[in-house]
């Protein structure tokens, strides 16, 4: 049973899709026979999801319609009370289905933080289940924190402590497992789940323009999303790349909405400033992809620029240099340490920077160092990832696998400071990075300046050099004129005065 944060037609997600088709193709790659069973948020959800991954799909136990924490903690209990056998009641088809099952896996997320609370219960939810019907848990390419605060932290370090492997994708989130009390042999670190897609065949397309940018954004606000668009139309403008909008998130039937409507937005803006600069090559915004589409428009743009997580993801396992747009500490954990794990940690700009003019010059940059960069980033990440989920589940189909007693060694009053000061630690490392940034580009376009002015100058420098010359050669010449008159000065001078001493 794999329990993904997958979503509905209504609410659909590439990136969410993207690491649980991540972690089948790994299945399928290590030859490994299962009969999976996907679990989805709702029962909308679930039946998208069947259809999508081919593999039947049940609904969670219904936290989402939870309004606040009183209720999540009322259904947790109510859940908890359920014998693990009982039909009826909260999450009725997932108790059937989880009896027997080899294992539960928690599939690639970022959901263990507060910024989710509603997922983080369905996993401790379902976790408690497992445990009790004696079914392993294991966890895959997690993102943990940054916060948690004091509903969840016990709930999370509580789930941690169940699972018999925890999978992170970024150094944060495995040094915050070290310190909720999860032993290091038990933690496996390594890319996200969706990277193993960078290795599959690839998927038709959309007709795009060659060359071009591949810019995915979610609704960062009108102001935003005109600002960006300017910029990336002057970048056009310069460089004749064209820009291929992909939405990830949306309503894959119905009227746009999330990604698809900011990016019709973004679009209308940069077209806009296009003709203000008289060239006719408007945006392209493709229809919600696929995750191997999203992939494979990754793998033939020059560059992607993205304030979505998984685009760095993708492109940095396709080899293709990616500028990622934060938006607070936790889209800041996952991309700033989805991209240090492709050597890109310094290929990053607040939204807020992004805006205020700093995504012309950092896109300019990363243009013109674009081939340099695709070299430098490493190969087989794809099938790394590949492998490493292969062998996580080839154990798990050998035999039995031990189940922890899930009481997390720990207490509230004994956790190191250090996760309290994680939060403050990375925002003023954001910070200090942001402001040192923008001093470098500032200092950049400053010596950019001195240069062009020395270039304009130069000639003109010559001429006065060449000028100097002249009037050096022409004052010798004065002065060897002057001693000759000088000296017939002095002959005439004897001549009319033969007694002149």
């Amino acid at each position: 049973m794999v329990l993904g944060d997958v979503g509905g037609v209504a609410d659909y997600h590439v990136g969410d899709d993207a690491m649980l088709f991540g972690l089948l193709a790994a299945a399928e790659h290590a030859g490994i026979e299962a009969a999976w069973t996907v679990v989805a948020a709702t029962e909308a959800a679930a039946a998208g999801a069947a259809d999508r991954f081919g593999h039947p799909a049940v609904a969670g136990f219904g936290f989402d319609g939870c309004p606040d924490q009183a209720a999540r903690q009322a259904l947790l209990a109510e859940v908890d009370a359920l014998p693990p056998d009982a039909t009826g009641g909260p999450g009725g088809a997932l108790r059937q289905a989880l009896p027997g099952a080899t294992a539960l896996i928690v599939a690639g997320g970022g959901n263990l933080s507060r910024s989710w609370p509603a997922l983080a219960y369905e996993r401790v939810a379902a976790a408690r289940l497992a445990r009790r019907l004696g079914v392993a848990v294991l966890l895959t390419g997690q993102s943990i924190g940054p916060r948690f605060g004091a509903e969840l932290r016990p709930l999370v370090a509580e789930l941690l402590a169940m699972a018999t492997q925890v999978g992170v994708r970024e150094r944060f989130s495995a040094a915050l497992a070290l310190l909720l009390g999860v032993p290091e042999e038990r933690i496996v670190l390594g890319d996200d789940d969706a990277a193993a897609l960078a290795c599959l065949p690839a998927a038709d397309l959309a007709v795009v323009p060659e060359p071009f940018v591949a810019v995915t954004v979610n609704d960062l606000g009108d102001a935003v999303l005109t600002a960006l668009a300017g910029q990336l139309a002057e970048h056009a403008g310069r460089t004749g790349a064209g820009v291929v909008l992909v939405p990830h998130a949306g309503n894959l039937t119905g009227p746009a909405s999330q990604d698809v409507a900011a990016a019709h937005r973004l679009a209308a803006g940069y077209d806009a400033r296009l003709a203000e600069l008289g060239i006719d090559r408007p945006a392209v915004v493709v229809p919600l992809p696929t995750a191997l589409q999203a992939v494979q428009y990754c793998r033939q743009a020059e560059l992607v620029v993205s304030s979505r997580y998984h685009p760095v993801v993708f492109a940095g396992s396709c080899r293709t240099p990616v500028l990622f747009l934060y938006q607070d500490a936790y889209t800041a954990q996952k991309g700033i340490g989805a991209l240090a794990g492709f050597g890109l940690a310094d290929w990053r700009l607040s939204v807020e920077h992004a805006a205020a003019g700093m995504l012309l010059p950092a896109v300019t940059d990363l243009w013109q160092q674009r081939g340099r960069l695709a070299e430098l980033l490493p190969a087989g990440v794809g099938e790394r990832t590949l492998e490493r989920l292969g062998r996580t589940l080839a154990d798990l189909a050998a035999g039995p696998v031990g189940v922890p007693d899930g009481r997390p060694d720990w207490c509230e009053a004994a956790l190191p400071q250090l996760v309290e000061l994680a939060d403050t630690e990375l925002e003023a490392a954001l910070s200090e990075q942001s402001v040192l940034r923008e001093h470098a580009a500032e200092a950049e376009r400053y010596a950019r300046s001195l240069q062009e002015q020395a270039e304009r100058h130069e000639g003109y420098v010559r001429s006065l050099v060449e000028r100097a010359e002249i009037a050096e050669r022409y004052a010798t010449s004065l002065l060897a004129r002057a001693e000759a008159a000088e000296q017939h000065a002095g002959a005439l001078q004897a001549r009319l005065d033969p007694t002149a001493g």
